[in-house]
């Protein structure tokens, strides 16, 4: 028969093992968490490159239709000055005739 010193110290190693097994499983819970949020932080991060460069080419196409928009109002303004030009001579050449 185990003496009652004996009963008590299996009763406390018993608890012991409990609660390192108990603490095992929420390590190896939260271990598998940790993997779940990292491979989520790696999609979110590819998106966001996908994101990124989207927003580049959109930038690019940009700066290009304002390049393009700029050439336009230069070649009207360009025109504009020319028809005006051509007004005035038009008008000058009616006052000399009469």
């Amino acid at each position: 028969m185990e003496s009652p010193v004996n009963k008590t110290q299996v009763k406390r190693n018993r608890a012991t093992a409990i609660t390192f097994a108990l603490l095992t499983i929420v390590s190896l819970l939260f271990l598998v968490y940790a993997f779940i949020q990292k491979s989520n932080a790696e999609q979110q991060m590819l998106k966001a490159e996908e994101y990124r460069v989207l927003y580049e080419e959109a930038m690019e196409q940009l700066n290009m239709e304002r390049l393009r928009a700029e050439e336009s109002r230069s070649q009207a303004e360009a025109a504009l000055v020319e028809h005006q030009r051509m007004m005035v001579e038009e008008a000058m050449k009616k006052k000399t005739v009469k």
